[in-house]
């Protein structure tokens, strides 16, 4: 078994074996793996019928900011870094590798192939000279390991990581005292007469990855590696949107772009809204966005939205709080006894 860098023509084969698995995580969503493979460096490898996923630390690390908008996505090489909150190494000198990133198998094995599968990231983490760290470990996945792995592994539960899901119907109705607010804002925000909503196509990408340029460079995604990572991954949504099988809706002011949102089906019952951007300055026009896009797309008869994480940032995680999500799908960090991620709090 042999970890490679995933590709697009890995889609098929991959979305076959997470839709046997039917996690509901986000984590398990392969558009999710490809457009931040240059941030996480996205490894994938094949134990009969089970997915198998590493996020690469490399092993020199350079400055990852530019100056304009999104900059060089191709050129990072400090991944983990900039989704960790780890230290990067001084320029030129050699990472300490001490940890290495996979998720649990996704497939149609049984256990005792989820065990073989298990057994094969840890020995692929020592071939690396690192220790191993599963992440985004659903309860169930806890369990097995717990049953199987009695004594082996610590486990700490992520928040920043968990996944914000919402009653579909909440979101495209928006009734009750709770999304009075939502409501106001897009009110005022249709108000204008020269607002519009469009079905992203090729005609109006190009427009849509403008927009993400402008947003880079107005709220300072090069001094910040969190929304420097996050521009890149957007940049590959706009990238291979269609090879990707997206949906997507942007909104006009003026004839200019102010929001736009990409996001697709799951599986049966649920859509994953995977990026929204808007201009936090005109009013509205994140909720309105958030609501038209839905509404767009609700033929296609979802129950559920995921929204992703918050990824421990407090204006998401008041954001996606105040659309009152049915559930959060909680999530774990696993990783052997005694070696606990120090940046995980308690």
């Amino acid at each position: 078994m042999e970890f490679r860098d995933i590709a697009l023509g890995d889609k098929k084969w991959i979305d076959s074996l997470l839709r046997a698995s039917d996690y509901d995580s986000a984590d398990y969503n392969f558009t999710v793996m490809f457009i931040w493979r240059e941030i996480i460096n996205t490894n994938v490898a094949r134990h009969k019928d089970l997915l198998l996923v590493r996020f690469a630390e490399k092993k020199k690390y350079e400055k990852p900011f530019v100056q304009n908008g999104c900059g060089n996505c191709d050129k990072i090489e400090n991944p983990i870094a900039l989704v960790s909150n780890m230290k990067p190494a001084p320029d030129g000198e050699e990472a300490d590798v001490k940890h290495a990133y996979y998720l649990f198998p996704a497939g149609k094995g049984n256990d005792e192939e989820l065990k073989e599968s298990i057994d094969q990231i840890v020995a692929d983490s020592e071939k690396l000279g690192a220790h191993v760290v599963l992440v985004g470990v659903l309860d169930k996945q806890v369990e097995f390991l717990q049953r199987y792995y009695p004594g082996k592994f610590d486990y700490q539960k992520y928040r920043n990581n968990f996944d914000y899901v919402y009653n579909a119907s909440d979101l495209l109705t928006l009734k009750g005292k709770k999304y009075q607010s939502k409501r106001n804002f897009i009110s005022r925000f249709k108000r204008a007469q020269n607002w519009l909503y469009e079905e992203i196509t090729d005609a109006n990408i190009g427009d849509c990855s403008a927009m993400n340029t402008e947003w880079c460079k107005k709220y300072g995604c090069s001094h910040n590696p969190s929304l420097f990572a996050e521009g890149c991954s957007v940049k590959m949504a706009i990238k291979y949107y269609k090879e990707l099988g997206l949906k997507g809706g942007l909104l006009r002011l003026d004839g200019n772009v102010v929001a736009f949102t990409l996001g697709e089906m799951t599986n049966s019952n649920t859509f994953l809204v995977h990026i929204e951007k808007a201009f936090a300055d005109v009013a509205g026009a994140y909720p309105t966005i958030n609501y038209e896009f839905l509404q767009h797309n609700a033929s296609l008869g979802f129950s559920f939205v995921n929204r992703e994480d918050d990824t421990g940032d407090e204006g998401l995680r008041k954001s996606k709080t105040d659309y009152h999500p049915v559930k959060m799908i909680e999530k774990t960090v696993v990783t052997l006894k005694g070696h606990k991620l120090e940046i995980i709090p308690e």
